[in-house]
């Protein structure tokens, strides 16, 4: 049976939000969302019975894109946690109403459970942003390692 290079899976899994991205990334910032860039999504939310479910263990994170070539930037906010026992990232956040501690996205309605997380996501969460960013197509360009978890 051949040994595992547990420094080959060192260097290939993320540690942090900022280890995600690794290419270009003088265009493009993964980090937590900072108070500054969630206050203009700090909108009421209408509490329905359609809420796709309950999130956990949660934490906003923020991706800037900046290609002034390009004449592009761009910065989203998504909402990291577990999800009925899994990690899940939402696709960009529209609304956020702390009041009532839900969040709408483009599609979907999501009820923040419990506290924030502390700190950086674990390394689950990473692993689980990396499989999104694949899933989306954004993996080469942002040199996401190339995970399906």
């Amino acid at each position: 049976m051949a040994e595992i290079d547990t420094a080959f899976l060192k260097a290939m899994l993320p540690s942090a939000l900022d280890d995600i991205v690794r290419a270009n990334r003088d265009k493009v910032e993964l980090a937590l969302a900072s108070e500054e860039q969630l206050a203009p999504l700090s909108k009421s939310v209408a509490a329905t019975n359609q809420v796709r479910g309950a999130i956990s263990d949660w934490r906003f994170i923020a991706m800037t894109v900046d290609i002034p070539e390009r004449r592009l930037w761009m910065e989203n906010v998504y909402l990291v946690g577990v999800h009925e026992g899994h990690d899940w990232i939402t696709s960009a956040i529209q609304s956020i109403d702390r009041e009532r501690m839900l969040v709408r996205t483009r599609n979907s309605v999501y009820r923040l459970i419990g506290d924030p997380g502390i700190g950086e996501p674990d390394t689950g969460a990473l692993l689980g942003i990396c499989s999104a960013f694949t899933a989306w197509g954004w993996g080469p360009m942002l040199g996401v390692p190339t995970l399906f978890y």
